[in-house]
């Protein structure tokens, strides 16, 4: 089967030229098998894993690429490629797909935190 691995951009510039590949409706790049080949990681769900990637079959690459699904497949860059350090493996909830509800939860988390203060 085939599959797309979809990361961040900061990570396909470490494996490709993020402008010959496709860029997903919410910013992301779309990779294809072989630019995890140097990836440490018996299997792809391991590699896709190690570089904050998102495994995809061919339909949902398509969907996120048109931008005809709401529900987008998470990823994120890790610290050994330039990310935060806070930014440990994330659950499914917190991926780029929620940044902006993350963000402002955070805000107002960090509002309450001043006036505490």
């Amino acid at each position: 089967m085939i599959y797309y691995i979809k990361v961040t951009p900061e990570v396909a510039k470490r494996f490709c030229n993020p402008v010959l590949r496709n860029r997903t409706k919410d910013g992301n790049i779309l990779l294809w098998m072989g630019d995890l080949n140097q990836v440490p990681g018996d299997t792809l769900k391991e590699r896709a894993n190690y570089v904050g990637g998102a495994l995809l079959t061919t339909n949902q690459a398509n969907d996120e690429y048109w931008g005809y699904t709401d529900d987008l497949a998470g990823c994120y860059t890790p610290d050994y490629f330039g990310g935060q350090k806070d930014n440990d493996t994330p659950d499914s909830e917190a991926t780029d797909k929620g940044s902006e509800e993350t963000s402002e939860d955070d805000e107002a988390d960090g509002n309450n935190k001043e006036k505490e203060a």
